[in-house]
């Protein structure tokens, strides 16, 4: 599933994920996060969605790169995120 950083915590290594329709928020922990990036607000990634008993959870979560993030927003129509 693709998606993107709603907000990020640097400080405290973790955040929030928005799916790409905006209906579900995933909370993000960088334990998570499989590439050796750091997330950022805005950033758009791929993760797997899960569930636990506090709510929606991302896992697997990778930071797609400048070129994956161009490429996904010119097939989402440009404007999409």
């Amino acid at each position: 599933m693709r998606g993107f950083i709603d907000f990020w915590i640097k400080a405290k290594g973790y955040g929030f994920i928005h799916d790409n329709e905006k209906t579900v928020r995933y909370f993000a922990h960088i334990s998570a996060v499989q590439n050796d990036v750091i997330p950022a607000t805005g950033n758009l990634v791929e993760f797997e969605p899960g569930v636990t008993a506090r709510g929606p959870i991302a896992t697997n979560i990778r930071v797609l790169d400048k070129a994956e993030t161009i490429a996904a927003l010119s097939f989402l129509g440009g404007g999409a995120l």
